[in-house]
């Protein structure tokens, strides 16, 4: 090593030694293989990562007629009956329709331990 320090034009004349020649062995061919091989690497990369990315979520399980029924505790007896009804509905129309008279005639609500025992029986079914 020497023991003077490079100077400024020591350093330019060192850099313009490193240069690519004008024709890379292969030529264009080689040029356009690397081009395919680099564009097939990232679209396999891409292809690997995507999945992951966009995994879908799995949609929750639509709660049982027991559940819905738990729900319904502690809410004053009118909302509770209609919301036993909407739930005799949705598991089960047929019956519900067992109902339907109760409903529009005049006085009270369709009793609810019989729809809880309705429903209870969609569930044993």
């Amino acid at each position: 090593m020497s023991e003077r320090g490079l100077t400024r034009d020591d350093m330019i004349a060192a850099m313009q030694d490193i240069r690519l020649p004008a024709e890379a062995p292969g030529g264009l061919i080689a040029d356009l293989a690397v081009a395919i091989g680099l564009g097939l690497l990232v679209a396999l990369l891409f292809s690997a990562v995507l999945p992951l990315v966009t995994r879908r979520q799995q949609p929750p399980r639509p709660p049982t007629a027991e559940e819905s029924m738990g729900r319904l505790d502690g809410l004053p007896e009118d909302m509770r009956v209609i919301g036993l009804l909407h739930i005799l509905r949705s598991h089960d129309p047929a019956r519900a329709r067992e109902f339907t008279e109760e409903l529009y005639r005049k006085g009270p609500l369709p009793d609810a331990e019989r729809l809880v025992a309705s429903i209870r029986g969609i569930s044993n079914a």
